[in-house]
């Protein structure tokens, strides 16, 4: 066998971002030196693609490897060693998508381990001191000069023009937000194509979305209820802190949890004033509604706080947080089958582009921009026939379920692989109740 690939030397190669590669030890007795030399080899390969890509997502400055069936990650911050023996062995096994899923889960936890904090300093500036002394007095020398001739010939203007200190702060703020902004950016719509697409998503693929909540139906302002205080505390104006006891780790990383953004929207309906709320979560939130195991948390969540809150009409999905298309769905609730199908064809139908439902269905005839008193009423009217039978059928063609949840209410889910089935049976629901663009 290639004593790159199984030879005691670990192999050191290039940067995280991409060409991480690895080797690992010749171990006569483990079980991976059972597969076929060639698999064994291109298992490594695939292997270290698969986390170099995952990696990358996190921007960490190092270098892996791994020896002895273990992944090394050497950064200027320090090393980091995780065992990795059962990946390997499983890797040939395993189809594509539990590869990415162990891949983001390798990197997730490699990432996590990276100490914070400044990096120690390099050896190749240890310079004597007097070498230092001196080029240090020779900038100042020339950082004077240069300093008193443009005092001198901008004396008179030097007061309406910004500082030298304001121009570099401002410069290194564009440099830095832009680009994190504009990455962000990309991140979110390379990975809502995948979602389109029928893709696997990951904790790796949460930048630049957040996670919403909305609630509506109810007659009374929901920001003022009582029963909020259980789940959210220091609620002002436009955010709040998560508190809910029953769910406290709902955040992947409590040191990356931000405080909830609150949204509210009041408008006249046929029972009068239709309120809703929209609670919507960043940072390590949307983390852990893109894991598979953690999602049942925001589940729990919106159940409750449905209960709580006395809404008619809940939905929970994810958007990307630079535009208003609600893609990634997957819990929604109505007081009834019809009630839990327009929360499913409002939230999601409504908010797609283009939009599942018809314009004339959307806003009045003379109004181009959605209507959202006008399209709540109409599609609420339009699934008004839609029995539990009915919308079983639909939702079950895409592997969701509708069940009751005990008090007459019935709520909607979808798996967590394959994220676009919400917004297919969303199409479906349109085309049956003839609203369909």
């Amino acid at each position: 066998m290639d004593d790159d690939v199984v030879g005691k030397r670990p192999l050191k190669v290039g940067r995280v971002d991409r060409d991480a590669m690895y080797s690992d030890h010749n171990d006569a007795s483990h079980p991976l030196l059972e597969l076929e030399e060639p698999d064994s080899a291109a298992a490594l390969r695939e292997l270290r693609d698969a986390v170099a890509r995952a990696l990358g997502r996190y921007a960490i400055n190092g270098e892996l490897e791994i020896a002895h069936f273990e992944l090394q990650l050497t950064t200027p911050r320090g090393r980091i060693v995780q065992d990795a023996r059962l990946e390997i062995i499983r890797w040939n096994r395993q189809d594509a998508a539990l590869r990415e899923q162990t891949a983001a889960r390798l990197a997730r936890q490699l990432a996590a381990a990276v100490p914070t904090g400044a990096a120690p300093r390099s050896r190749v500036f240890n310079i004597d001191r007097s070498t230092w002394a001196l080029a240090l007095f020779a900038c100042v020398l020339v950082i004077g000069l240069l300093y008193f001739d443009f005092d001198s010939s901008n004396a008179a203007t030097s007061h309406d023009q910004p500082s030298v200190e304001q121009k570099q702060s401002a410069q290194a703020s564009l440099t830095t937000v832009v680009p994190k902004r504009k990455r962000s950016v990309e991140v979110c719509e390379t990975t809502r194509a995948r979602i389109f697409r029928g893709g696997l998503i990951s904790m790796a693929d949460a930048e630049g979305w957040v996670v919403e909540l909305s609630l509506t139906g109810s007659n009374a302002p929901m920001l003022e209820h009582r029963a909020l205080g259980e789940f959210f505390a220091d609620i002002r104006k436009g955010h709040a802190n998560y508190s809910w006891k029953d769910e406290p780790q709902l955040a992947h990383s409590a040191k990356s949890a931000p405080p909830i953004q609150l949204q509210t929207l009041s408008f006249p309906s046929e029972n009068g004033i239709t309120n809703s709320l929209t609670f919507s979560f960043s940072g390590s939130y949307v983390e852990s509604y893109f894991d598979e195991l953690n999602r049942e948390k925001f589940y729990h969540l919106a159940h409750r706080l449905s209960s709580a809150l006395k809404a008619k009409h809940t939905a929970l999905y994810a958007r990307c947080a630079h535009d208003q298309i609600h893609t990634l769905g997957s819990w929604f609730r109505g007081e009834s089958a019809q009630g839990a199908a327009a929360s499913l064809l409002y939230f999601i139908g409504s908010y797609a582009s283009p939009a599942h439902v018809a314009q004339q269905h959307l806003a009045p005839p003379e109004q181009r921009e959605v209507d959202r008193a006008f399209s709540f009423t109409a599609i609420t009217t339009g699934t008004a026939h839609i029995d539990r039978a009915a919308l079983s059928m639909l939702v079950g063609s895409e592997g969701g379920m509708a069940t009751g949840d005990g008090n007459d209410a019935v709520i909607i889910t979808f798996p967590f692989r394959d994220g676009n089935r919400a917004s297919r049976v969303s199409r479906t629901l349109a085309r049956v109740t003839g609203m369909e663009q």
